[in-house]
């Protein structure tokens, strides 16, 4: 009789944790800040608040990518939101300008399109007194800043130096060879790893990469088109194609990734 009430007694307790187990899963569907839920809002503000901004980030899309209070979704994107525009901010007060706006470009703040603009036109700035003309042209060119096209035509005329008006050669002198415009800068790479169907999309594929350690950031964005996903900014193709075999092996959903050549 007491070996029946032990095997009653196990089989009570294993079906008491099972329905435990089951309780909190449904509790932290219906409200995911509870503590013992795996990933809680409440850690993600702890993040958020404490200025931990990229891990707020994760945070809040392992939030918003699980089974979301449908209440609290907007209020989510929007923290997610202001938090890429605290790390574009914070990129921009340290001059790194492409690390700004890959930020500022997945924020709804109304005044990431002038930052943007602003860190392309530093980007002409640096590549304009490097004498890469080239770069300078590329990245004026994006740039709304007032006076940009005085500084598109600087660096275009700078690639292509006006001969000297009456320079005349005494006999038997021997002709200085003409200026030679720099060479181009060497090829940039980047990795297309999906395109999107929404901006929300995006960010959360942006936000998964970023987690993960890749430079990652999105572009373009139609009805049509999608949203591409990028990653990375690489000056040969090796490099790139080296970050692409690692995105494909130990990533899931990265299979159709490719290289492509930004300029």
């Amino acid at each position: 009789m007491k070996k029946y009430l032990w095997v009653v007694l196990v089989i009570f307790l294993a079906s008491l944790a099972a329905f435990n187990i089951s309780c909190q899963k449904i509790s932290c569907g219906l409200k995911s800040d509870l503590p013992w839920c795996n990933s809680t809002l409440n850690d993600a503000d702890k993040e958020y608040t404490a200025g931990n901004y990229e891990k707020a980030i994760s945070l809040y899309q392992g939030y918003l990518n699980g089974s979301p209070d449908q209440k609290r979704v907007q209020e989510v994107k929007d923290k997610i939101s202001t938090a890429y525009y605290s790390l574009g901010e914070a990129a921009l007060n340290q001059k790194n300008w492409q690390d700004a706006i890959n930020f500022y470009s997945q924020t709804q703040n109304q005044e990431a399109p002038s930052k943007i603009s602003q860190c392309n036109f530093n980007l002409g700035e640096d590549a304009f007194a490097k004498q890469d003309y080239y770069s300078a042209v590329h990245y004026y060119s994006l740039s709304q800043e007032s006076g940009v096209q005085d500084k598109i035509k600087a660096a275009q005329d700078a690639l292509a130096p006006a001969p000297i008006a009456g320079a005349t050669v005494a006999p038997g002198a021997t002709v200085a060879p003409a200026p030679v415009a720099p060479k181009p800068p060497e090829s940039v790479y980047s990795i297309l790893a999906k395109t999107a169907a929404t901006k929300e999309d995006a960010q959360a594929l942006v936000g998964e990469l970023k987690g993960k350690g890749y430079g990652a950031y999105y572009g373009g964005g139609s009805v049509n088109a999608g949203f591409k996903v990028y990653v990375g900014s690489y000056s040969s193709r090796s490099g790139a194609e080296a970050t692409l075999g690692k995105l494909q092996r130990f990533e899931k959903g990265y299979k159709g990734a490719y290289v492509l050549k930004v300029k």
